[in-house]
């Protein structure tokens, strides 16, 4: 239906396109020409705004790219090779930890090149296990620079397409350095323990301090969970101290579903391998940490006595692995959004209006001179609308007025505008000196008052909203509160409000937003930005 009433337009925009020479010169006729210049003037200005839309579609692609930034200073090497063992892409980190200074002397390099040479067999076969089984696998190995000098590697690799894995590459030469002087210094304090008693104590007491003041946690079980001995480092990993788990079974503070990664690594300890695996912890407070645990079995007289963990807390990396695996989506969805939004207002406003502009113009054309007076008026109040509705349109991609007007006029503006629009009452009140504030920031504010009053509008059912907008010498504060139904947070969905939105506008200039909210208590929106992020 909506096709055949576009072909239907389509056919009256031709037909009178035919006609428009002779309307021109019918209206010259009885002294009309002024108005077929004004109504040319407005056809430029809609083409000249029209760039205008162009140009605020172009500052939304740069935004996607400054995410996609992101994936390039990640603090871990990434790589994407092919089934032949060619580097296809790399990030700034990778091309760093190979001591590489341009992407064209790594790109279509094979990876092998950068493993040592002993160790390249090892590579492939892991290569082909991560592409015939497509889950993540992980992989120890001895790498080299551009220079040869070695280093070991920690992999972590997943199937990224035909033919293709994505390999995250982590330097742990220290940590690796570090587990080779606790071995050595346990595999000589077992020499010293069968030759001399007395010297036991005291190197023990060296062994416990290392252990105490290592910078990764020291986890020694039994064969079965039981955990014997933690360091400090635990401790302040899960926030538990040593006599609330030394005694009880490693299981009771881990997540739930790693019951079989825990009896497989105990199986294989077993069987005298060493391995690592990430493993998922809960904090004392109820959250998440997780670990890169490096187990190792201990054996007295032959017998396999004790099992050793060295765990890196790798929580913060996990969390940026999940915000860059959901930018892309984040991207389309905004972009999609964006599009259905402004799809939406040229068809339903502008779309229609110059429609009615169309027959209004047609209707000129059949009748005679002297009754096309109200005609040409009716004409000049819908070009005004359309006008006006574009204009509007264009305000809310890009506000202008910031850059002339300055913050503080261009909310108030704003906030009569959308009174008049949606009846909502809104008191806003604000303090400091607001001259010179850059364009990033005021943008950012303005962003975050228009997205909250549109949640207000569609969900919290009150008449009336307050803002408080303070800036001081070191950070602006902005309040922005409701009395409405509120909602519960604990059954709040991020892709289902503009409130992730706002919280990363807020963050990307260093700044944080909380949300209040309840149902039946209103909801409260409080954002800080440091000013410091603009020096």
């Amino acid at each position: 239906m909506r096709k055949e009433r576009s072909n239907k337009l389509r056919q009256q925009a031709e037909q009178q396109l035919i006609q428009r020479d002779h309307q021109i010169k019918s209206l010259k006729q009885v002294g009309l020409a002024k108005l077929a210049h004004e109504l040319a003037v407005h056809q430029v200005e809609l083409e000249i705004q029209n760039e205008e839309l162009r140009q605020a579609r172009t500052a939304a692609e740069e935004a996607r790219d400054r995410y996609l930034d992101l994936y390039d200073f990640a603090p871990v090497g990434y790589f994407t090779v092919n089934e032949n063992a060619r580097i296809v892409e790399a990030n700034l980190a990778a091309l760093k930890l190979l001591n590489i200074e341009t992407r064209l002397n790594l790109v279509k390099s094979h990876f092998t090149k950068f493993v040592v040479p002993e160790e390249s067999d090892r590579f492939h076969f892991y290569q082909r296990e991560v592409l015939e089984i497509e889950t993540k696998q992980t992989l120890e190995i001895k790498m080299q620079r551009s220079n040869g000098d070695p280093f070991d590697a920690h992999l972590i690799a997943v199937k990224a397409g035909l033919g293709m894995i994505r390999i995250s590459v982590i330097d742990i030469t220290d940590r690796k350095k570090m587990e080779e002087s606790l071995v050595k210094a346990k595999e000589e304090l077992e020499t010293k323990v069968l030759d001399r008693t007395k010297e036991l104590s005291k190197s023990e007491e060296n062994y416990r301090r290392i252990v105490e003041t290592a910078n990764e946690g020291i986890w020694i079980t039994d064969p079965e969970g039981n955990v014997l001995f933690i360091n400090d480092k635990i401790t302040e990993m899960l926030g538990y101290s040593k006599e609330e788990i030394i005694g009880h079974v490693g299981l009771d503070f881990m997540a739930e579903g790693q019951k079989e990664s825990v009896f497989r690594i105990r199986k294989v300890l077993g069987n005298r391998i060493r391995l690592s695996d990430e493993l998922q912890f809960y904090h004392k407070d109820g959250s998440s940490v997780w670990v890169l645990a490096n187990a190792s079995p201990l054996f007295e007289n032959g017998k396999h006595t004790r099992n050793l963990y060295m765990m890196t807390d790798i929580t913060e990396r996990k969390k940026n692995e999940e915000e860059l695996k959901d930018i892309p989506r984040r991207i389309l969805q905004a972009q999609e959004t964006e599009r259905k939004a402004i799809g939406y207002e040229l068809h339903d406003e502008v779309g229609q209006s110059l429609t009615y502009l169309a027959l209004l113009l047609d209707k000129m054309t059949r009748l005679p001179a002297e009754n096309i007076k109200g005609v040409i008026s009716e004409s000049r109040q819908v070009n005004s609308k359309v006008l006006g509705q574009v204009r509007n349109l264009l305000s809310n991609l890009q506000p202008v007025k910031l850059e002339h007007l300055g913050l503080i006029i261009t909310l108030q503006q704003y906030f009569s505008d959308f009174s008049a629009k949606t009846g909502i009452k809104v008191d806003f009140k604000f303090s400091g000196d607001w001259d010179e504030l850059p364009y990033n920031l005021s943008l950012v504010v303005y962003r975050i008052c228009q997205e909250a009053l549109t949640n207000i509008a569609r969900y919290s059912g009150v008449k009336k909203a307050s803002i408080h907008l303070r800036k001081g010498t070191k950070k602006i504060s902005l309040q922005i509160e409701d009395k409405g139904i509120g909602f519960d947070l604990g059954f709040y969905k991020r892709d289902a409000s503009g409130l992730i939105g706002m919280r990363e506008r807020a963050r990307m200039v260093g700044g944080t937003l909380k949300v209040e909210s309840a149902p039946g208590k209103g909801t409260r929106i409080e954002a800080e930005i440091p000013l410091k992020k603009l020096t």
